[in-house]
């Protein structure tokens, strides 16, 4: 929640043309940190859900000696895109943000793999609360704040909560022992799911992308800020794609339909409170806007996005559940075929919907895509449950 509210005071003190660097900027941070993520802390949080206490500590510990020499090129990678958009003023502080982020990350997850859920909260609150409540102040007090000062502000309220939830998992210096066997292991299972993810996340950059070479940064930050409408419902959303894998996984063990019926249950019981954000959005998008954005933004006309989008997202729900059943099962190839035709479809039909329609037709291009994941999720996962049905009657 807090870096919900952070991007909508980004959005509503900086210029449209300067919140459509920043959006692309934090695209390419999140599609960074899928890579840590699903090489580093979805295989350990995979791993620890079936493993003893003793051996699950063990991979807790040694999956930080994974983290640290993966994170270096990233972080050159995040350089490079600074200096090519023309900003090198923020490379050092986006760097100092990200690697803080990465680690606090890794000591969220060490408490999510023992399912210490509530501990993590503390933490989290001084990393993205934190960090909200802090450039809001400055925000209010300083007349020109720089994104330098942002991304340094959020750096330091990633470090603090790193320290508390390290202190919180009684995290200790890492063994190297078996550190080879870990990584292949760790390389095994997520090498499908980072290709799973990065699809997934690409099919929004794209379109993003597009429009900032079609029509301006303007435009970006316009469609950037029509997601933020929808993006509320995401607290609720990533705890339940996080807690998926690991019910699937363990439920796994008596095959693949017990294992889809906790994933759906999980799904299910956050269904209510994600549609009624979303509903809330398809009923009064202007209402929304104006109070995200303030009464004389120059984003209250996204009325018509808005409500497309919504459609999107209720279509993308239900899929994003069949994909992190599929993670939960060790299935994320799977996955990768779903996504890869959601990005398909993006360019495919983004392109020129983009051209013709600017902001709506990216728009409409989400949902055409969210669309066709949906139905080939639907197909995917009926199949797989024939199969297990006809196998066990075998």
């Amino acid at each position: 929640m807090g870096t919900f509210v952070l991007n909508i005071m980004l959005a509503r003190h900086l210029p449209p043309s300067e919140y459509g660097h920043v959006s692309i900027l934090f695209g390419v941070l999140f599609l960074l940190q899928v890579v840590n993520t699903t090489l580093v802390f979805y295989p350990m949080t995979v791993r620890c859900s079936v493993a003893l206490p003793d051996k699950s500590r063990a991979l807790i510990h040694t999956s930080l000696l994974i983290l640290v020499p993966l994170s270096i090129p990233l972080c050159i990678g995040l350089a490079v895109v600074n200096l090519a958009n023309g900003r090198a003023d923020l490379a050092l502080a986006a760097i100092a943000y990200f690697l803080c982020w990465q680690f606090q990350e890794y000591c969220r997850r060490a408490l999510f793999a023992e399912l210490r859920f509530r501990d993590a909260i503390l933490g989290d609150a001084i990393s993205y609360l934190g960090q909200t409540l802090v450039v809001v102040s400055l925000f209010w007090y300083v007349e020109s704040l720089s994104m330098s000062a942002i991304f340094w502000v959020m750096a330091l309220t990633s470090a603090v909560a790193a320290c508390v939830q390290a202190r919180q998992a009684r995290l200790t210096m890492p063994n190297a022992a078996g550190l080879a066997g870990t990584w292949q292991d760790f390389w095994q299972i997520g090498r499908y799911s980072l290709t799973s993810n990065v699809l997934g996340i690409t099919r929004f950059q794209i379109l993003s992308w597009t429009l900032a070479l079609a029509y301006g940064a303007g435009s970006t930050a316009s469609y950037q800020a029509a997601l933020n409408v929808l993006n509320v419902a995401n607290p609720v959303l990533f705890a339940l794609l996080n807690l998926i894998p690991q019910l699937a996984a363990r439920a796994h063990l008596s095959g693949r339909s017990s294992a889809w019926n906790a994933a759906r249950n999980c799904a299910l019981l956050g269904a209510p409170v994600i549609f009624a954000l979303y509903c809330s959005a398809l009923i009064e998008p202007r209402l929304i806007l104006s109070a995200f954005y303030g009464a004389g933004s120059p984003y209250l006309d996204l009325t018509g996005p808005v409500r497309v989008l919504v459609l999107a997202f209720m279509a993308g729900y239900a899929t994003e559940a069949v994909c992190s059943f599929l993670h939960g099962i060790d299935a994320p190839r799977t996955a990768v075929v779903i996504n890869g035709i959601g990005v398909a479809i993006s360019i495919v039909v983004g392109l020129p919907l983009i051209i013709l329609y600017g902001v709506m037709g990216a728009a409409a291009a989400t949902l055409i895509s969210a669309i066709a994941r949906l139905v080939a999720s639907h197909m995917i996962l009926k199949r797989m449950l024939l199969e297990d049905r006809v196998g066990q009657v075998i």
